[in-house]
């Protein structure tokens, strides 16, 4: 939950705080990004419902397995 400035056009950006202003729709949009990507596995929507969150490490994995089965 960062947001990124580029200063220029070689990529690589600063992590600074998310405007006090975007806050509220950057949370919308996360929790929604979340709850698509456990709805791509059983086991992480299960998770998901139960604790509220998911690691990092389980967005990624079930981010890859979305994408996947999309193509």
């Amino acid at each position: 939950m960062k947001a990124y400035l580029f200063s220029d056009n070689k990529g690589i950006g600063k992590a600074v705080d998310i405007p006090a202003e975007m806050k509220d729709e950057v949370k919308s949009l996360h929790d929604s990004l979340v709850e698509d990507i456990a709805e791509a596995d059983d086991e992480l929507m299960n998770k998901y419902l139960e604790a509220g969150e998911l690691s990092d490490e389980e967005l990624n994995t079930g981010l890859k397995k979305s994408v996947s089965s999309e193509v």
